[in-house]
This record gives C-alpha cells, sequence and structure tokens, in this order.
C-alpha cells in the first residue's frame, strides 16, 4: 500500500465540509434519513446484492430483486457491477 494525495486530499476535503455542515445545518431527521440510506444501500445493495448475489452467487433471487440489489449497490459508489467483479 501506498500513500496517494489526491485521493487523500479528497477525503479531507469531504470530511471537513461534513463536520462544518454538522454544526451549521444539523437536524435529526436529516440524520435519521443518512442513517437509513447508508444502512439501505450497503446492507441490500453492497452486501447482499453485489457481493453474495452477483459475485457469490450465494442465493436464489427473481431476477427483477437482484437487479434492484445490484443497483442499490451501485449507490454506495464503490465500483459497478463489472468493478466489483474485477476487483475481488
Amino acid at each position: 500500500m501506498r500513500w496517494t494525495p489526491i485521493p487523500s486530499l479528497w477525503w479531507f476535503t469531504v470530511a471537513a465540509g461534513t463536520v462544518m455542515a454538522l454544526t451549521t445545518h444539523f437536524s435529526l431527521g436529516g440524520l435519521l434519513l443518512g442513517l437509513g440510506t447508508t444502512a439501505v444501500t450497503l446492507c441490500l445493495g453492497h452486501s447482499l446484492g453485489m457481493h453474495r448475489r452477483f459475485i457469490h452467487r450465494s442465493y436464489e433471487a427473481p431476477l427483477w430483486l437482484e437487479h434492484f440489489f445490484v443497483y442499490l449497490g451501485t449507490l454506495v459508489g464503490m465500483a459497478g457491477p463489472l468493478g466489483m467483479m474485477r476487483t475481488h
């Protein structure tokens, strides 16, 4: 592993913007919405859709449900389906 400054600068900027936004515009509803959508996209999209179903084929699901879960997995922002297959 080696350090690359551009992605580090990007993540630092995002973290600093998040801290500034939280201190000036915090709302409980926004926090709950963020936690809920994060849980749905990570658990259903990335874990169940992209990883367990698309990559490993570890369970059976109707095609429409597989497509929906994989779509949710792309919202996580890690990679698309082909990128996940390539890096796994």
